[in-house]
């Protein structure tokens, strides 16, 4: 498994994802179509039953609480520590901390269990599913980066998009199968899967995703071709009946 230089933070890494300067990343227009583009996939992968409990890993960004409030959905949002829930108002909000590879939650104590902007940037991923498939009762929802797509370019590329993006963080590929069969050594088949959007992330905010951008993703989305190498991809695992 190709591993794009070390993390900023491969033990903590939701840290980063719920600063200001992350936050910053998703900001004005262009950065919402980012952020729905990755909304419009999770909001039909979680439960629809009412006041199902939802356990957010790493949900300090704040990007998923509208989908649960559209679903009437109660969210507790876990991170590594106090200063992981940078977005999230904690008054408002169920918030409690824990290790990510070793949840401090009972088996089965939630109903689904969802991580996004998480697993690419952990050295102990597989530690992170094997928890979250111990956690949840019945489904568990990540997103990862997938080698086929135009990610595959990261280790010619990284250097530039560094430069134009600053802050941007390395983070580690996945073959699909590599994801299924995790899940599945702990009892999950994968439900659904997929990808949110055929250009990478960097074109989208060089270009503001302006107009044409968003034609391009549109075409491709229903001719099938995001679903084939689109990026960054969203899983929904479903525990198996005994």
């Amino acid at each position: 498994m190709p591993e794009i230089e070390a993390s900023l933070d491969t033990v903590k890494p939701d840290r980063f994802s719920s600063s200001d300067e992350y936050a910053a990343r998703f900001a004005g227009g262009w950065g919402e179509y980012l952020v729905w583009a990755q909304n419009r996939i999770v909001e039909r992968m979680l439960p629809k039953e009412a006041d199902s409990i939802v356990l957010d890993i790493g949900g300090g960004h704040g990007q998923l609480l509208s989908c649960y409030a559209s679903n009437n959905l109660k969210a507790t949002i876990l991170g590594s520590d106090a200063r992981c829930f940078g977005q999230v108002d904690c008054e408002k909000q169920t918030c409690i901390t824990g290790e990510i590879t070793a949840l401090p939650l009972e088996d089965n104590s939630y109903h689904t269990v969802v991580s996004v902007r998480m697993i690419p940037h952990l050295d102990e991923w597989q530690r992170a599913i094997k928890e979250m498939c111990r956690v949840a009762s019945d489904s568990v929802i990540i997103e990862y980066p997938p080698k086929l797509s135009f990610n595959a370019l990261t280790p010619l590329l990284f250097s530039a998009k560094k430069k134009f993006e600053k802050n941007t963080r390395t983070y580690t590929l996945f073959s699909h199968q590599e994801i299924d069969d995790e899940f599945a050594l702990h009892g999950y088949d994968i439900a659904s899967r997929k990808s949110q959007l055929l250009l990478p992330f960097v074109i989208h905010r060089a270009l503001k995703s302006a107009p044409p951008l968003r034609w391009i993703e549109s075409a491709c989305w229903h001719l099938g071709l995001t679903k084939l190498i689109g990026s960054p991809t969203i899983v929904h695992a479903v525990r198996r009946s005994n």
